[in-house]
């Protein structure tokens, strides 16, 4: 990965495998995204997160182990230049599971039922609503 890539960098955390390793490759066949690393582990997250600085983090915040609010408070505590945006990314809404990930931190929700096109436009908006123009990628810069 070269640090003038012009793509959206994201960490995917999810606790279901199989679904993260699927959204994780059909992302990365999309241009304007560089997924650099998925995980389910909270720890790992952060550690792929500092390693990585991405732009984005796509949470899915409900979870079994029920360390969804724990994982968006501890990226939203991250300091200014390293906090990326936090988007919320969920099977099916429910107001509380937003109330409380809002709460926690979070930036935006985005649903799981949405193709890989309409979810990189949404990643893209929101990366561009929440973080400082020094941070955007370049791809936001065009």
């Amino acid at each position: 990965m070269s640090p003038n890539d012009p793509r959206l960098k994201l960490v995917l955390v999810d606790d279901h495998e199989l679904a993260r390793a699927a959204l994780a490759k059909r992302l990365r066949e999309h241009p304007q995204i560089l997924v650099t690393g998925h995980t389910s582990d909270a720890l790992e997250a952060h550690e792929i997160i500092m390693a990585q600085r991405p732009h984005v983090v796509l949470v899915d915040t409900v979870r079994e182990d029920a360390q969804g609010s724990h994982i968006v408070s501890s990226l939203a505590a991250l300091p200014r230049g390293v906090r990326p945006v936090v988007v919320v990314h969920l099977s099916y809404y429910q107001p509380e599971h937003w109330v409380l990930a809002k709460a926690a931190g979070a930036d935006d929700l985005i649903l799981k039922q949405i193709g890989v096109d309409i979810l990189a436009t949404k990643l893209l908006q929101a990366a561009q609503r929440a973080l400082a123009p020094e941070r955007w990628p370049q791809i936001l810069h065009a």
